[in-house]
This record gives C-alpha cells, sequence and structure tokens, in this order.
C-alpha cells in the first residue's frame, strides 16, 4: 500500500514539475524572430494580428501567430515555421514545398489545402475536404490518415 501512494504522488510531481515549467505570454509582433516576422509579412501581410504568444517549454521556445480570421501559423525558436492553418482559406502555394503541391495538383484537383505541418518525419497535410496526407521528409507521399 505504502509503495502505491509513493508511486502516485511521485507521479504528480513529475507531471506538476512538467507543467510548472511551461509558460505563455502574450508578446508583441516585433518580438518574433527575424525569420518568422518575414514569412508572415510575405505570406499574410494583408491579415489584421489577433495575438502573438512566445511558448516556453522543456523543449524550448516556441511561437503561436493567430489572426482575426481565424488563421493559425506556429513557429519554432528560430522562426522556422512548423505549421500553418487556415479555417476560411487556402494556404498559400508557395509554403507548400514544391513536390507536395504538385502531388495535390495531381491527384487532388480543385481541393484547397487546410493546414500543413512540418515535423521532423515528414509533412502532414490537411485539405479543406477533411482528408489527410502523410509525407515524409523528402516529401514522398506515404499514406492517408484518417
Amino acid at each position: 500500500m505504502k509503495k502505491s501512494i509513493f508511486a502516485l504522488l511521485f507521479s504528480i510531481a513529475i507531471v506538476w514539475t512538467g507543467k510548472a515549467s511551461d509558460v505563455e505570454r502574450i508578446i508583441s509582433f516585433d518580438k518574433l524572430p527575424e525569420l518568422a516576422q518575414s514569412f508572415l509579412q510575405t505570406h499574410f501581410g494583408g491579415l489584421t494580428v489577433a495575438y502573438v504568444k512566445e511558448e516556453t517549454e522543456l523543449s524550448g521556445v516556441q511561437y503561436e501567430v493567430k489572426y482575426t480570421d481565424r488563421t493559425e501559423v506556429e513557429f519554432n525558436g528560430e522562426g522556422q515555421w512548423k505549421k500553418v492553418e487556415r479555417k476560411n482559406a487556402a494556404v498559400p502555394d508557395p509554403i507548400i514545398p514544391e513536390k507536395i503541391r504538385k502531388f495535390l495538383q495531381e491527384r487532388h484537383a480543385g481541393n484547397t489545402v487546410k493546414s500543413v505541418e512540418k515535423g521532423r518525419l515528414g509533412y502532414e497535410v490537411e485539405l479543406h475536404s477533411g482528408l489527410e496526407l502523410k509525407f515524409d521528409a523528402q516529401q514522398n507521399f506515404v499514406r492517408y490518415d484518417d
């Protein structure tokens, strides 16, 4: 019984410690890394920023920018985009890697991209139709996802 209580308390302490290290705060646009500012001005310069959030986690700093039209863009600490999501419009073509864009034009013409996410293992693309596609780091199609 004592071991069970100790294990439970230890688990709670680990979870609490992890949460305590996460810090979120609203910052001004000019506090974003230069690379992120340039990306946003190039692709979304005509939109109105609702807020910019800086998140400090154990894994590092990340940024989230949300626009009044519900467009959301996430960046890593260096200002490289990680995810672009547009609720009411298509993700701009220049953001989508060329090989993925060609695949979508060939197999899903007429469907627009709702979001594109870049991860360590590849890309995830969601179309406005609800279809999700996975691509590897070399932008080769891997599979459809639920």
